[in-house]
């Protein structure tokens, strides 16, 4: 059984914020083979108070928070952190043992004797590993071959060659499909009051997808992994929308659709899913330029997601500074500077409640959002140096947000003016999100007490959450000039 450590400010001399979890026996655990971790806490007295952790000593902030990286006495043996506190009046000593524990087990690989079929359901992921990255977000009725299983994960392969794994839990039996598919028509159709180009592809059911992009995104390739176009002649079509055509390209085993867009297209993201016997793929455009040049975002619909929330604490910094908390407020600052310039805002959360996942992405989809943006500030595995790895980040999933990561990361570095952490692949939930630009900012390390410092300030939540506003304004602004 697992308990948190402690629960709650204990108003103690010194407490031990993290680690964070303890046994019945009140042993914290740690992984075995982990030679260096940190932990973190704060003192009651700052100004007087000598802290120390196995006789080394440990820098406190003024803010009473401490934060160290220490080499652990053994890397698989049980051990204990001996705690101390110095101050002119009194000693105060705390004592932590730490129970090394075992890495998961590896389950055993089971191959099936017969092979079987299944369809993906609509939260289904292709992973690279049973507990590894997303490589593939197949469509739902995307019909795969089960070859193996490990543990809850089903393994199977693609026509190329590629193995992925699948949570069993996430797909459906069925019977074993016609194969191979082929495109027999495609028909692109452009709705200027969604500003959607819809391409439509009869196939025959939903198959595996790879998607490319052009380094410059003037093309976006679609490589259908089983689908044969043997008998069907090649096809080009003219421009729709913001595509300027529309081609098939057959290679062996496997087809793909290329698109290519028209100059200064503004691509915000795009939409796969099957109807009956036909692909739809739905490019969505971003809106019009505004002619109100002081309110730049009319017409853009936002979704401001405050990280965690509710029962899900998220990082809790040296002084019990919630990241929940911080995220809320950071976030809610941010939706008054985009409702200022004039977007249409709707936030995931406005009080400290608990959401999943998929409640923040469907806020999203369900309201059209052209861009979906999470607010979090971050924290560090047991096993990495947190001197080492701290500053300012912005992850992204997907291409079409790459841009708009990238003048969010350099505003955020150019306000905060905290270390560079970089711009990265996120493999998140949120920015998985391709219906629209999906992006998640990591501004500070609330786990380093200098950063939670700087955090317990409103005027730094706010400019933290204006560097953000004025990075989306920027973006759009210099996309919206290129249009027509």
């Amino acid at each position: 059984m697992k308990n948190p450590y402690p629960e709650k400010p204990t108003g103690a001399p010194v407490e031990v914020v993290y680690p964070r979890e303890k046994n019945v026996d009140g042993k914290v655990w740690l992984r075995k083979g982990i030679d260096s971790t940190f932990l973190l806490g704060n003192v009651a007295d700052p100004i007087h108070a000598k802290l120390t952790i196995n006789g080394h000593p440990v820098t406190v902030d003024s803010s009473g928070g401490w934060l160290v990286w220490l080499k652990c006495p053994s890397r698989y043996d049980d051990f204990v952190w001996q705690i101390q506190v110095e101050t002119p009046k009194d000693t105060f000593r705390l004592v932590l043992p730490v129970e090394r524990s075992l890495p998961p087990a590896v389950l055993p690989l089971h191959f099936f004797p017969k092979p079987f079929w299944v369809k993906t359901n609509a939260d289904a992921r292709f992973r690279n590993s049973p507990q590894g990255k997303n490589i593939l977000l197949p469509m739902a009725g995307t019909p795969i071959k089960i070859l193996a299983q490990q543990g809850t994960n089903y393994s199977a392969k693609l026509p190329d060659g590629k193995v992925i794994w699948v949570d069993s839990a996430r797909v459906t039996p069925i019977p074993r499909p016609v194969n191979p598919v082929a495109i027999r028509k495609i028909v692109s159709t452009y709705f200027p009051s969604s500003r959607e180009t819809r391409i439509t592809l009869q196939l025959g059911y939903p198959t595996p997808y790879r998607i490319h992009w052009a380094g410059d995104s003037s093309r976006m390739e679609i490589e259908f992994l089983r689908c044969n176009l043997a008998t069907t002649p090649q096809v080009v079509l003219d421009s729709v929308g913001s595509v300027s055509s529309i081609a098939v390209k057959t290679a062996k085993s496997k087809s793909s659709l290329w698109i290519d867009f028209r100059p200064n297209t503004f691509l915000i993201g795009y939409h796969l899913f099957a109807d009956s016997a036909d692909l739809h793929i739905v490019l969505r455009e971003a809106p019009p330029k505004p002619v109100e040049h002081s309110k730049p975002l009319i017409g853009w619909k936002i979704v401001v997601d405050p990280g965690h929330g509710g029962s899900e604490f998220g990082a809790i910094g040296p002084t019990w500074l919630y990241e929940k908390s911080v995220n809320l407020e950071v976030a809610t600052r941010l939706t008054a500077f985009l409702r200022e310039a004039g977007a249409m805002v709707t936030q995931t959360r406005v009080t400290d409640t608990t959401l999943a996942l998929t409640e923040r992405v469907a806020a999203a989809e369900g309201s059209n959002a052209d861009l979906l943006i999470s607010v979090h500030q971050n924290a560090l595995p047991d096993d990495e140096n947190p001197w080492d790895s701290t500053g300012s980040s912005v992850y992204y999933f997907h291409p079409q947000a790459f841009g708009l990561a990238q003048v969010l990361y350099r505003n955020l570095i150019d306000s905060l003016a905290l270390p560079e952490r970089g711009v990265y692949v996120g493999d998140f939930a949120i920015c998985r999100s391709h219906r629209q630009l999906s992006v998640l900012t990591e501004a500070t390390y609330i786990i380093r007490p200098d950063q939670e410092r700087k955090l317990h300030d409103p005027i730094f939540l706010t400019k933290q959450a204006t560097a953000i506003g004025h990075a989306i304004v920027q973006y759009v602004t210099e996309h919206s000039n290129r249009l027509k």
